[in-house]
């Protein structure tokens, strides 16, 4: 990832290198020494190691002499922002295992025996699930 950096701060990015700008075609062929000449800079970001269930991570960019540091913040997430996490974190379990095609054959093969209304049931529950979880 890079920043287009002019008079010390960022203008453009982070973003992928572009092949060109306003005054250089072949941007991504050049190293990293050409590119800060012409105002792009190489964004390091090395996040640290956090306990995600219990932190989470904020961040700001900081241009340095040629290059740009994504400073991490580690913050600990307060009871209710963790009650939170925990709801969502079931919510989304939950989403996943029951709108998993997996789970409506075999949950319609073990209580339909005719096929087309399983086929029909499987369809509506797929529905269901859809403006459930909208």
């Amino acid at each position: 990832m890079y920043c287009y950096v002019e008079d010390g701060s960022i203008v453009d990015g982070p973003r992928n290198l572009p092949k060109c700008d306003k005054t250089t075609s072949g941007l991504n062929l050049l190293d990293d020494e050409a590119l800060k000449l012409r105002g792009w800079y190489k964004v390091v970001d090395i996040p640290p190691v956090i306990d995600e269930a219990t932190q989470y991570l904020t961040s700001e960019l900081v241009v340095g002499d040629g290059v740009v540091n994504k400073n991490y913040t580690t913050h600990d997430r307060t009871p209710e922002e963790l009650a939170t996490k925990i709801m969502k974190d079931r919510l989304d379990a939950y989403r996943s295992a029951y709108s998993s095609e997996e789970f409506l054959e075999a949950y319609f093969e073990k209580h339909y025996e005719d096929k087309p209304a399983k086929m029909d049931s499987i369809q509506a529950a797929r529905l269901a699930i859809k403006d459930a979880i909208k």
